[in-house]
């Protein structure tokens, strides 16, 4: 899934899927990703007790050392219900971060992977 500018209280994503089996099982899940401290800019000087420049040294240093990790969300499902659209997690709105939020931004994207689950599984 891929956006382009993100908008202010936007509703839940849909991802629309197309060609499955209806019968069969298919688990869909996202690609492991980090999120880098840089992403937030500016609005880390809100959680701080004291001011840090974004653009500074101190900012780089703790970037290239940290980074948090992006939600991943996995479901296993059949194919008839996959079909009717997979309801996403909520995207981070700056009013808390969790490992269930996924955080997407301007022009962010995530990839899903989809494998069909066999039957003994």
């Amino acid at each position: 899934m891929f956006q382009t500018l993100a908008q202010a209280a936007e509703g839940n994503d849909i991802l629309p899927l197309a060609g499955l089996d209806e019968q069969k099982q298919y688990r869909m899940q996202t690609k492991r990703q980090r999120v880098f401290i840089r992403r937030f800019g500016g609005l880390v000087n809100h959680l701080l007790p004291f001011t840090i420049n974004p653009n500074g040294a101190l900012f780089r240093w703790a970037d290239r050392l940290y980074a948090m990790r992006d939600c991943v969300e996995t479901y296993t499902a059949s194919g008839q219900t996959l079909l009717q659209g997979v309801h996403l997690n909520q995207q981070f709105v700056a009013t808390g971060y969790n490992d269930q939020i996924r955080m997407l931004g301007d022009f962010g994207s995530n990839l899903y992977t989809l494998d069909e689950v066999s039957s003994d599984q």
